[in-house]
């Protein structure tokens, strides 16, 4: 039996994952900026949702009770726009690294050997993918 590589297993698991997402809530990988512009997702989230889903999403838990029990909103409406909200951060904090230094670059090298700030990036970046 051949072993795969860590980077293979990852693809393919990240291939699967990105497969699960509808069509329509796909973002092109050109839409997704470098990391180290994102570091607060919220405001690049929000361009992709209708103001419906925005308005949902938006709201305590108590208030889209409220609005599911008065007849407001469907269960089904809530569930699509959380379902649509979570595709959409997983694909900006999922993105490829397409910046240096990324984590097979620095493979060989000590901590000491990197600036801090990229070796924070890098363990946030390993972090966010592992959760």
């Amino acid at each position: 039996m051949i072993e795969e590589g860590w980077e293979t297993i990852a693809r393919s698991k990240k291939a699967g994952v990105e497969g699960l997402i509808p069509v329509p809530w796909r973002i092109k990988s050109s839409e997704i900026p470098p990391v180290r512009a994102l570091r607060d997702i919220s405001d690049y989230v929000r361009r992709y949702l209708s103001p419906h889903e925005l308005e949902i999403t938006d709201k305590a838990a108590a208030s889209i009770l409220e609005n599911v029990a008065s007849g407001a909103w469907t269960a089904l409406e809530v569930t699509r726009a959380f379902c649509h909200r979570a595709a959409i951060a997983h694909q900006f904090v999922s993105s490829d690294w397409n910046s240096e230094p990324s984590p097979s670059s620095i493979a060989n090298k000590s901590p000491d050997q990197l600036p801090v700030r990229d070796f924070l990036r890098i363990g946030r970046e390993i972090c966010t993918r592992v959760r």
